[in-house]
């Protein structure tokens, strides 16, 4: 045991106290740094993003995300990452399409089935094609009524090509997602 003089012990007290205090205040600080990680698990570094909003609807958007994954097996998808794309809109209508005859599909995502409503029917001779992203034909039928009723309970979710055509002319196409 090393014996210091009066000053110089009461010196040597301070200091170790405050090195205490210093590795307790440390210790925490760690602590909290490592268990607050947890609380954010959804976030990222982003270098800009944010909310738009216009007559039609709202969009979230983010630019500079750095880290993503993706898994695919078989007929399965998953993207790992803050913000997933969904993407909804009608493919436009070719030329010489029929102008008086409104189709609207809806829900869309939907879970398991979708409704195509069609305006201004008047017995046409309708009918719909189902494909699947890779153009693989799902279901085909004859529309005879102003809706009609189309399941997707069976179909695992990803995106889907409902085509409505008369006499093998297509009148519209539109994108669909599946829950």
């Amino acid at each position: 045991m090393v014996i210091f003089p009066g000053h110089l012990q009461n010196t040597s007290y301070y200091i170790i106290n405050l090195m205490l205090e210093s590795k307790k205040i440390l210790i925490i600080t760690i602590i909290i740094l490592l268990y607050s990680g947890g609380l954010y698990a959804q976030s990222a570094a982003l270098s800009v993003g944010g909310n738009a909003m216009g007559l039609s609807g709202t969009v979230s958007y983010s630019i500079g995300q750095t880290v993503y994954k993706n898994y695919s097996h078989e007929n399965l998808a998953i993207i790992e990452g803050v913000q997933q794309p969904y993407e909804i809109y009608t493919i436009p209508k070719p030329d010489g399409s029929k102008e008086n005859i409104q189709l609207i599909v809806y829900p869309n995502p939907s879970t398991n089935h979708v409704i195509l409503c069609i305006s201004n029917y008047d017995k046409r001779h309708l009918s719909y094609q189902f494909y699947n992203s890779l153009g693989q034909l799902l279901s085909t039928d004859l529309i005879v009524d102003q809706e009609t009723i189309i399941n997707t309970d069976d179909l695992s979710p990803a995106t889907y090509f409902l085509i409505v055509t008369e006499n093998k002319s297509i009148i519209k196409t539109f994108k669909l997602l599946k829950k």
